[in-house]
């Protein structure tokens, strides 16, 4: 049964952790000359939003820069509710299939748009999740129930 919170654990560090401070470096790291003369450009087109007025390229970095915290803070909410189920057991199904629902509703996202790093980190995270709730159905259902789901 520890092997399960391993691989439980390896979804949450995969998909929040990894993803989100690997989004922030990759924002906010090193440009080529190409990029920052893109920046430049996006800089010109100024946007109204309620309460200030802006441009594209500040708002779309704002954007960016929370999605990687708010990455980082779903994999932290995910580590502490590990934390606090008891061990062997793994956390409530709830948290299992939103963990699935969450992460592979990303993995479409990272397929269609990004590149290999984030196709990878949330592919794999879904794989830990997935095998993280199937164990855990299986763990719920009756006996006879779950032997006769095998045999099928």
């Amino acid at each position: 049964m520890k092997l399960i919170r391993y691989i439980y654990l390896a979804g949450c560090w995969l998909f929040g952790i990894f993803c989100g401070v690997g989004h922030t470096i990759f924002e906010l790291g090193p440009k080529t000359p190409e990029t920052l003369k893109l920046m430049e450009t996006i800089r010109g087109f100024h946007v109204s939003v309620p309460g200030t007025q802006t441009n594209a390229y500040t708002l779309t970095l704002g954007v960016s820069l929370i999605m990687g915290l708010m990455l980082v803070a779903y994999g932290v909410a995910n580590l502490l509710i590990l934390r606090d189920t008891p061990t062997p057991e793994l956390p409530k199904t709830g948290y299992l299939l939103m963990n699935v629902l969450f992460s592979g509703a990303a993995f479409i996202l990272a397929w269609k748009y990004l590149f290999l790093i984030p196709i990878a980190f949330t592919g794999l995270a879904v794989l830990c999740f997935v095998i993280s709730l199937g164990t855990a159905l299986l763990r719920t259902m009756p006996p006879a129930l779950a032997l006769t789901k095998a045999r099928k």
